[in-house]
Formats: structure tokens, C-alpha cells, sequence
């Protein structure tokens, strides 16, 4: 009885084993069979470092016979696994143009595999009647049998098919098991699409594209995975988020994390601070803007930003947090957590958009803290509630924009608005009327003495949630969106240590000479230095008129033949620690203007 004719018979019960002897034949390895009692337990493969492999000993011997397949899958080949078998008879598949995949197999009582079929991808029937299918009942195979150590070599072979032959590149890689993936390509795709790349820049990157058959991989094979891949991810999200922010913390001990729950204990709230953000923020912290615009997660969650600036002008994070829904309660309890996260200390002010739950929010949780609106969320609901005033009157643009940016005085700005009022006949809009009521919010008069950190808006905010959306892909799940955010916050730390490197170790070439210069060159960053010298460079521009009375000074551009009165500031100067300015300038971004800094060169 021949072998796999015996394990036919005998089924699960008792295996057949052989003692395998390897004898060279031709331009095969062949096996001396004797029978012996199968192992009922073992590896799936053996471990043969110094024996040569079946591919490599095919190609070696190819020269001796040239016109044959350099492949062909003889009886007797010896392989150190069935994968090792499969990708040897692939390869003869690809020279003749069909495809392959395991077939039928034979397992003992405790499951361990001992025969294992390898079958032209065309075997079987279609599942159903006058359906589209490859099926063509083809009965090219391989079989292969366990050997004593573990191995498998071929006991029989089929090479007769009833099927037409693939042709050329092109047609070839169409067979599913000739565009297959590698694990290392795989781990590479996965790395892409968690990175945020279409699955067309994934194609490109891999080449795919190309008709080099250095690389047979199908667009639709590479969809197909990152499919699987985005399912792994979306399961059990939120044990891999918990998995994730316990690790995260075990590796940032003053790291916060807070939930809120249900009634059945499910999370529909998230806020978490690095270790990092709360030390920025006692030191930060005095002007956040605080944005919940971004949505590009698996759950369409609204997701809030706590945004800073540093001493070397760049935004920084404070904190980020998740929420199922932007009402004032949702708001109430992000704003009351983030703050008891901060030690209690609230922010001096808050920008945030006009949106009315998180205003009340505010106003529960942070009565303190002066609340300021957008100034480009202003100007852009204004172009969209007064469209027609826009379309019929082409300088109500420029002129409600001068009103907003550039009246310091109360007293002018009241002037200011209502001539714009009645140039317009705005006096019963509804909109114009709530925006002057609120006017404290976004009108510059009234910030005058609040310092801001140069923010008039939450453009900060918008900008991380545009830098987001390239690290993390559209409907990331939440495991996902919190290690990106993580990512993102190590490298807004990277350009703030490179920052910091240039202040240190690039000196700066003085080019007014002045003591003023000098001084901002020990004290401050090389970004805000930049800054800085813009306003010194401007001050040349102004001259200086000495009032009557104590320390009080006329500051007015200079002109050839004539003077404008809207470009005059009055500064006052108390003592010599002490000095202000018309334009507030200092008050709101903590640096002197170009006005104090003319008074300060001439006196």
C-alpha cells in the first residue's frame, strides 16, 4: 500500500511518520521512507540553519535543464514547513501562470496536522450553479506528509490542469496568492494608515503602480488589508484606550486622567494632561484659547483643546479633552476638571468662539477670568448674518474691520459704531444689536489692561486641530487618536527644545546698537528678541513730544508736511520701573511697543 494511500485509510488515528534519509537524484532531494510510529506532539516546523533550502537548491541546479520549470515540485522534496512548501510551489505556479492555496488536511486526535494538500487555486466546484467563479474542478495538487523531525516533503504530485493559463505579468499577479504580502510590508502599511495615509498614497509609496514585477501587489489586495487592519483596531477601542493611558501614565507619573460616566458606567467624557502640560500651564497659563471644531475621530466626538503660548511664541498644549455632546453641562465639567487638574488656578483669559453653553460654562466655573471672543469668528459670522449689507455697501467691510482691530479708546469706539450704525441702518438688526451688547467680548477697547499673549483669536487652536488631522486619520478609533495626540504633544516638545537650543547657542548680531538691544538680547528668546527688534526698527519712524506736567510724553509719526492726529499715542512713564502706553500694547502682550520704546531712546 503506498503511503498516502495508508493514511487515507487510516484516517486520524495513525498517522504515518517516516525516518527520512536524503539522497541527491537529478535536481531533487528525495527521501528513503521507512515507517515508523508518528509523534503525537511537536513544533509545525523544524529548525535547519546549515541545510540548504528547496528554492535555493533549485535555482542552483536550473542550468541542468534548461526549457524546464525551475520550480517543479518533484516527489521526495524535503521543506522545513508547509509554508516553505507553498511558496516553493507558488513559485512554480507563477512560471506556468495559475494560482495556489492549501487545501484539504489531515489532523491526529489531539489536532496536530500530519498531511497537508497544496491545490491549484481553480480546484473544487463554485458554490453556486451558473455562477462567476475561477472553480473549475482542477485537480493539480501537491501533498505533503510530516516527517520524523518535524519536516514535510511531497508524496505525491498532480500537474495535469483543465483550466486555461495566466499570461504575462499583468495577468499573473491577479491570483490571489501572487499578490501576497510580506509581514515586514504589512507592519510597513499598518505604520502608513495609522499615520494617516490614503490608501492611494500607500499604493504609490509600495509601488504598486508600476509594472515592475519586482513588486506584484494589487491595489485591491492592499484594500483589503487596511481594512482588516482598521477592524483590529475598532475592536474592544475602549480596553486598548484604558490598555494605552495606563502605560502612558505609568510612564508620566504626574500625568491626569479623568472620566466621566453613565448611569451604566460608559465613558462619554475623557480629559487627560501630560506632566508636561501642567507645568506649561503654571507657567503658560495665564491666556488659553480652548476650540471644539476637530471631529475627525471614529465616534464624531467633539474634541477641545487647551492652547497656550511660550517664551519663544509658539503654541503649546495644556490639555485635550473628549466629549459626547457641546452642551454647557458637558463644558462645565471639562472647564471644572482641567482647572482642579491645574491646582485651581483658572486662566486670567479665556478665547474661545460665541458659543453660548460654553460662555455659561465659563461663567460658572471661571468667574474671574475675563472671556473674549474670536476676532475672526466675528468677523466671519458678520459677513454671514449681514450678507446683504456685505453685497450692497463694499466698504462695510473694511469699515467694521477698522471698528474691531483698531479703535483704543471707548469713547471713540462708541462714537465709531454708532456712526456705522446709522451709515448702514443697522439700528434694528438683530445681530448687530446682541454683538454690541456683547461688545466686552471682542471689542479692543475693552481688553486694553488684559494681557493675552498676542492671541485676538483661536486661530492657535484651529491650527493644532489642522496639524491633528495629519497625524490622525479620519475615524480613528479612540485607542488610536489618544497614542497620536500623544505623538502630536511630543512634537510640539521637539520644537520647543529646538527653540530652546537656538536661544542658548546662536549669538545674535546687534543692528541698532542701542542699550534697549542689548538688554532684550540677555532676557529674551530668540523669537520673541525677533519681535522685539520689529518694534525697535518701527520706532525710528515716530519723534517724541515732551509734555507739560510729570512724566508724560507725545509720541507722533513723523511727516514732511503734515500731521495726522490718528497716529499720536500719549505714554506715561512712572519712575523708572514703570511705563505705559495708549495703545496697550504691553498690557496685551507683555513686550513694549514701538511707541514706549521711542520714549525710553529719547529721554
Amino acid at each position: 500500500m503506498e503511503i498516502e494511500e495508508l493514511e487515507e485509510a487510516e484516517g486520524d488515528h495513525t498517522d504515518p511518520v517516516v525516518d527520512c534519509e536524503i539522497a541527491a537524484t537529478g535536481n531533487i532531494c528525495v527521501i528513503k521512507q521507512a515507517r515508523r510510529k508518528i509523534a503525537r506532539d511537536g513544533p509545525s516546523a523544524r529548525i535547519a540553519p546549515n541545510e540548504e533550502s528547496a528554492v535555493g537548491r533549485a535555482l542552483r541546479q536550473a542550468e541542468r535543464h534548461p526549457g524546464q520549470p525551475i520550480f517543479y515540485p518533484h516527489e521526495g522534496i524535503v521543506f522545513s514547513s508547509c509554508e516553505e512548501a507553498r511558496d516553493f510551489f507558488n513559485l512554480y505556479s507563477w512560471e506556468i501562470g495559475f494560482g495556489v492555496r492549501f487545501g484539504r488536511s489531515n489532523k491526529n486526535n489531539k489536532g496536530y496536522t500530519t498531511r497537508q494538500d497544496i491545490v491549484c487555486s481553480c480546484e473544487g466546484s463554485p458554490r453556486h450553479d451558473n455562477s462567476a467563479s475561477v472553480r473549475t474542478g482542477c485537480k493539480a495538487m501537491v501533498r505533503l506528509l510530516r516527517t520524523s523531525d518535524h519536516g514535510w516533503y511531497i508524496s505525491r504530485v498532480d500537474t495535469n490542469h483543465n483550466h486555461k493559463f495566466s499570461e504575462g505579468y499583468a495577468e499573473k499577479k491577479q491570483w490571489l496568492s501572487h499578490s501576497m504580502i510580506d509581514p515586514t510590508t504589512k507592519h510597513f502599511i499598518k505604520k502608513l494608515r495609522d499615520n494617516n495615509i490614503t490608501i492611494g498614497r500607500v499604493c504609490s509609496i509600495l509601488g504598486v503602480c508600476s509594472s515592475s514585477p519586482m513588486n506584484p501587489v494589487r491595489k485591491e489586495t492592499i484594500r483589503s488589508l487596511c481594512a482588516k487592519v482598521a477592524r483590529e483596531n475598532m475592536a474592544d477601542d475602549i480596553g486598548k484606550t484604558l490598555k494605552l493611558l495606563t502605560e502612558m501614565k505609568s510612564k508620566d507619573p504626574l500625568m491626569a486622567v479623568r472620566f466621566k460616566l453613565d448611569n451604566e458606567g460608559t465613558i462619554i467624557s475623557m480629559l487627560w494632561c501630560s506632566g508636561k502640560n501642567i507645568i506649561d500651564y503654571k507657567n503658560f497659563g495665564d491666556a488659553v484659547t480652548f476650540d471644539t471644531t476637530y471631529r475627525t475621530n471614529l465616534y464624531s466626538l467633539p474634541f477641545g483643546i487647551f492652547i497656550g503660548v511660550n517664551s519663544h511664541f509658539q503654541s503649546i498644549i495644556f490639555g485635550g479633552v473628549l466629549l459626547t455632546s457641546e452642551k454647557a453641562e458637558d463644558f462645565q465639567w471639562a472647564f471644572e476638571n482641567f482647572v482642579d487638574i491645574m491646582e485651581g488656578l483658572a486662566p486670567t483669559t479665556i478665547l474661545t468662539d460665541q458659543c453660548a453653553a460654553m460662555a455659561k460654562a465659563i461663567r460658572v466655573v471661571m468667574p474671574g477670568t475675563r472671556h473674549r471672543w474670536c476676532r475672526w469668528h466675528v468677523l466671519k459670522s458678520s459677513k454671514k448674518r449681514l450678507g446683504k449689507v456685505h453685497g450692497k455697501h463694499k466698504k462695510f467691510k473694511s469699515d467694521f474691520y477698522n471698528l474691531i482691530s483698531n479703535e483704543l479708546s471707548v469713547e471713540k469706539f462708541e462714537n465709531s459704531w454708532n456712526k456705522l450704525i446709522e451709515k448702514y441702518s443697522l439700528r434694528k438688526n438683530k445681530y448687530m444689536r446682541r454683538l454690541y451688547r456683547y461688545r466686552e467680548k471682542w471689542a479692543k477697547p475693552y481688553f486694553m489692561g488684559v494681557f493675552c499673549a498676542g492671541m485676538t483669536s483661536t486661530q492657535r487652536s484651529e491650527s493644532a486641530n489642522h496639524m491633528l488631522k495629519r497625524y490622525i486619520q479620519k475615524a480613528a478609533p479612540m485607542h488610536l487618536f489618544v497614542s497620536k495626540f500623544n505623538e502630536f504633544l511630543s512634537d510640539r516638545t521637539e520644537q520647543e527644545a529646538r527653540e530652546q537650543h537656538v536661544t542658548k547657542m546662536v549669538s545674535r548680531k546687534m543692528r541698532v546698537g542701542v542699550p534697549i538691544e542689548e538688554h532684550a538680547d540677555r532676557i529674551y528668546t530668540r523669537a520673541m528678541y525677533e519681535k522685539f527688534y520689529d518694534e525697535l526698527f518701527e520706532a525710528g519712524k515716530f519723534r517724541v513730544l515732551r509734555e507739560e506736567g510729570a512724566q508724560c510724553y507725545t509720541v507722533e509719526r513723523a511727516r514732511v508736511n503734515s500731521v495726522d492726529e490718528d497716529e499720536r499715542y500719549v505714554v506715561y512713564v512712572n519712575g523708572e520701573e514703570s511705563i505705559s502706553c495708549q495703545c496697550g500694547f504691553f498690557e496685551h502682550i507683555g513686550m513694549l511697543c514701538r511707541h514706549a520704546i521711542k520714549v525710553s531712546i529719547s529721554t
